[in-house]
């Protein structure tokens, strides 16, 4: 700097130039405005190889509901010693929900391997957008690049109509029909009567036993409202939905109740942070997000393309239902199953 100023002012001296005079002061004052704009302007951010962990054995075809895991290499520079890395979309983007996907919040980032699961849930041909890569503080340090695969679904069958055989019956033995058919009620009707007698006796002399019952627990109350719910909409695909809503509102009212806390109308993040409140260790937590996860992706999916769920992912549902209900029940000596 010393040495543009010397130069400038021996020229300045010799030639008594204004236009001399003028071209070294530009030079001493452009290079500053070239560093200043330099410095100001953003680099942009690196954008990383989206790839797949296991590869289907179909290739790109995939069904509806499958739990592909992917993964990206982050250079350590890049990373910048985080240890805990997340994704968002970018806010031009469109929701993941209508462009088919459902992208799991749990991320895995160990040995510069940031590893997510992202299930397709629409037929068709499906591109996963780019995804940023944020740190703890949500700055952005990279990007992924896109991924296309093919989805497939299930394939509605028509069923065929049987036809049946007309077998002429004789007039004796219409008879002989009419009469069992009518036997046949009498003794149903019967056995009713019979039933809801000793029903109600049975009952009186327990309200005589028992004159003050005591009242159900939480944990008591929501056991025998899954109980209820699996035996009002037994397997099939059509009542994956309303168990899955079900099974949903009973645990938000289980843990309304059991930690005095609103979460009946909660989303499950911020059910999920309501409990963390609750000093809920991060293993239970994390059991209930899973639990959560797969009924959201039930609730969210068409009922035609439900068809790859089977009776034992139907059970399930209901055992890590009771599983979580009798970890978290609050037993005071009162009513319980």
């Amino acid at each position: 700097m010393l040495k543009v100023w010397f130069d400038f002012s021996n020229a300045v001296n010799r030639k008594s130039s204004f236009l001399a005079a003028a071209l070294l002061l530009f030079q001493l004052v452009v290079p500053s405005w070239a560093i200043a704009e330099e410095a100001t302007t953003p680099s942009p951010l690196p954008t990383l190889d989206l790839k797949v962990v296991q590869k289907n054995a179909n290739g790109e075809q995939y069904q509806i509901g499958d739990r592909v895991t992917l993964f990206v290499e982050i250079n350590p520079e890049i990373a910048n010693h985080a240890t805990d890395l997340s994704l968002s979309l970018p806010k031009e983007e469109k929701k993941l929900a209508d462009q088919g996907w459902y992208l799991d919040s749990k991320t895995q980032f160990t040995a510069n391997v940031l590893r997510f699961v992202v299930s397709p849930i629409q037929k068709g041909k499906l591109t996963l957008p780019s995804l940023l890569i944020q740190k703890e503080d949500q700055t952005p340090i990279a990007k992924t690049t896109s991924w296309s695969i093919q989805v497939n679904g299930p394939e509605k069958k028509e069923k065929e109509s049987e036809l049946i055989d007309i077998v002429p019956i004789s007039l004796p033995t219409k008879y002989l029909i009419l009469f069992a058919v009518i036997t046949l009620l009498v003794l149903i009707c019967a056995v009713v009567i019979t039933k809801r007698y000793l029903k109600s006796r049975k009952l009186k002399t327990r309200q005589m036993a028992v004159p003050v019952m005591k009242k159900e627990s939480d944990h008591a109350l929501a056991l025998r409202s899954l109980e209820l719910l699996f035996k009002k909409y037994p397997f099939s695909y059509e009542n994956l939905k309303p168990v899955s809503f079900g099974i949903s509102e009973i645990l938000k009212n289980f843990f309304s109740s059991r930690f005095t806390i609103d979460a009946r109308e909660a989303t499950t993040d911020e059910m999920i942070a309501l409990l963390r409140k609750e000093a809920i260790p991060r293993e239970g937590l994390q059991e209930i997000l899973n639990l959560f996860n797969d009924l959201d992706l039930i609730k969210f999916t068409k009922e035609s393309d439900s068809g790859h769920f089977k009776e034992h992912h139907y059970q399930d549902f209901k055992i890590k239902a009771q599983s979580i209900i009798q970890k978290w029940a609050l037993h005071t000596g009162g009513t319980s199953l």
